[in-house]
């Protein structure tokens, strides 16, 4: 197998942090109101998250697909999801409201995390080296 670039490596690890604040993300609305929808809802994630994270690991073996669909997942309808609804209040003059308690400040620092993680793993996945190491193997 050839080595892997230290860019899809970064990739990698910048996927599996976006995927850890997602699960953090889920757990804190869990503690805030465990009611008995919102634990369904956060079972289905963590079902998703394993699935997304069985994804990410299958970038290890430079299929692009793998790359085409985690940027298609979690770079755009992941990333519309997490910015799209403050962005939109704050666009249409709803405004951002500061945290009201440690819980939601909890929530924006991590979600601030999982945001820069995303960012951060887009741009490693398609850096030249990554492309290089993606590019399907002539038979």
């Amino acid at each position: 197998m050839r080595e892997q670039p230290a860019a899809l490596r970064s990739s990698i690890l910048l996927w599996l942090i976006a995927v850890g604040a997602g699960v953090v993300e889920t757990l804190i609305h869990v503690v805030q109101a465990p009611a008995g929808p919102l634990l369904l809802q956060a079972a289905v994630r963590m079902l998703i998250y394993a699935a997304i994270a069985a994804l990410v690991f299958r970038l290890r073996s430079g299929e692009n697909w793998v790359r085409v669909v985690l940027a298609v997942l979690l770079g755009g309808i992941g990333m519309l999801s997490m910015v799209g609804p403050p962005l939109v209040s704050a666009l249409t003059g709803g405004g951002i409201a500061p945290p009201a308690d440690a819980w939601q400040l909890a929530f924006l620092l991590v979600r601030a995390l999982h945001v820069i993680a995303v960012v951060g793993a887009l741009v490693a996945m398609f850096r030249p080296s990554a492309n290089r190491f993606c590019r399907p193997i002539p038979a």
